[in-house]
C-alpha cells in the first residue's frame, strides 16, 4: 500500500492528497476510472503518481 511518509529515504511533509489516497486507489480498483479535482498545492502531480506506482 501507497506510504507517503518515506520516499527514496526522505520524509515527506503532509499534503492535502494524503487523505484522500485510500479512497482513490479504491476508486480506480473499483471502477477503472476516476476524476480527481483538488486545489493546486493539494499534491495531485507528487503523489498521486506514485501512489499509482505501488
Amino acid at each position: 500500500m501507497y506510504n507517503s511518509g518515506n520516499i527514496a529515504g526522505d520524509t515527506m511533509n503532509s499534503l492535502p492528497i494524503d487523505a484522500a489516497l485510500p479512497a482513490l486507489l479504491k476508486a480506480l480498483h473499483d471502477r477503472n476510472e476516476v476524476v480527481l479535482q483538488a486545489p493546486p498545492g493539494a499534491g495531485k502531480t507528487t503523489r498521486v503518481p506514485l501512489a499509482l506506482l505501488d
